[in-house]
């Protein structure tokens, strides 16, 4: 039986880095404004674009660390890292909406997406970690 290859989460990541910063040179021109209690926020929208793309890197460099050095990470949970990392921050980078309250709300819940996600890689390298322990 001929074995599948997957696509590995550290290759989305570089792919994702690559694919915003050329969409970030040609693209991207607006600001996303985010109004927080008595504070108003103005961000440029190529900003979310490079912290993401930076960002996509740390998570490329933190996957192929510890595949060359350590051992590799459990490739469902890299996924799920991928998706609660990138759509979060995605979703700023094309800005659906106009209206202050809904950019407000999407920056509150994208943030907690996004630590949630950062919470899931941690999980992986625990789990990686004990499963190489106990084999």
């Amino acid at each position: 039986m001929k074995e599948q290859k997957f696509i590995k989460p550290q290759t989305l990541f570089v792919a994702t880095a690559f694919l915003i910063s050329l969409a970030n040179f040609l693209f991207f021109k607006s600001d996303i404004s985010i109004h927080l209690y008595d504070t108003y926020y103005v961000f440029s929208q190529k900003f979310f674009a490079q912290l993401l793309s930076l960002i996509c890197i740390a998570c490329f460099a933190i996957y192929f660390a510890c595949a060359r050095f350590a051992w590799s990470l459990q490739n469902p949970l890299g996924y799920v890292h991928y998706v609660l990392t990138v759509i979060p921050l995605l979703i700023f980078v094309l800005k659906p909406s106009e209206d202050i309250q809904t950019v407000t709300l999407m920056a509150i819940i994208a943030a907690g997406l996004w630590v949630f996600g950062q919470i899931v890689l941690v999980v992986n390298i625990i789990r990686t970690r004990r499963a190489e322990i106990q084999d």
